[in-house]
């Protein structure tokens, strides 16, 4: 990824504590538009409370700023961030799992589409057309009508993916996309959600343990350990810093 490609979020001495304990403590990060960033550490490096404090789910109580597409977004609530074109997806599926996978994604295109009070016919239809769309971009049109609850944790996942794409984001953040999956499975979701980031141009944040995974796709990997960064790089870089090894393959992970 080029340096000469603006940034299209800055976070600068970001910081966030539970009583006593710090879980951020002074990050700062720079990521440019069209970059594919993972952040990395052993357990409770702080990064998934980096993630929620980037996503606004931890806006309250934390230090620092954050500038998105160059506006002061500090504070902001995720519908705010959303509505800039700032997407999440988290380690447990969020999705409404008694409604059906096709209604699941009409539900995440209407906020955007501004018809939650004026549903006309044709306008629903219009919608419709476009959830079977994006169902079938991540392999999931043969399951529109089934609840959520009989399909499986991988589809679970691809739905969610689907919900927040039908958002149009700009920058996606990834909390474990892969977690609780085995290696086919796992691989097969990776590719998807890398095929269509790359398709529409998303900007990626995203947290991984799977060290092949990150490898594969990051262009930049962030190394958090207690709260701050440890190391930043390129894969290459990364792999080949001893100091990275001890701290990320130790006993805290």
């Amino acid at each position: 990824m080029s340096n000469a490609m603006p940034p299209l979020l800055e976070a600068r001495n970001i910081s966030k504590a539970f009583g006593r304990f710090v879980a951020v403590a002074g990050v700062d990060l720079v990521i440019r538009k069209g970059e594919r960033r993972a952040l990395i550490g052993p357990n409770g490096a702080g990064k998934s409370t980096l993630l929620s404090i980037l996503g606004g789910q931890q806006a309250g109580g934390a230090g620092g700023q954050v500038r998105f597409d160059g506006d002061d977004v500090s504070g902001l609530q995720p519908e705010d961030l959303a509505r800039r074109g700032v997407g999440r997806t988290f380690q447990i599926s969020r999705t409404f799992r008694k409604m059906t996978v096709a209604e699941n994604m009409l539900a995440s295109l209407l906020p955007r589409a501004g018809l939650i009070y004026s549903l006309s016919t044709q306008r629903l239809n219009i919608l419709r057309e476009q959830a079977d769309a994006i169902l079938t971009e991540v392999g999931l049109a043969r399951r529109s009508g089934t609840i959520v609850d009989e399909i499986s944790h991988g589809d679970r996942k691809r739905l969610e993916f689907g919900m927040v794409l039908a958002t149009r984001p700009r920058l996606l953040l990834l909390d474990e996309p892969a977690a609780g999956m085995g290696l086919q499975e796992r691989q097969e979701l990776m590719a998807m959600m890398l095929d269509q980031v790359t398709r529409n141009g998303i900007t990626l944040i995203f947290v991984e343990h799977d060290i092949d995974i990150v490898f594969r796709i990051a262009d930049v990997i962030t190394v958090m350990a207690r709260g701050r960064v440890f190391a930043e790089g390129n894969p290459q870089e990364i792999a080949s810093n001893k100091d990275v090894q001890d701290i990320y393959l130790g006993s805290g992970h």
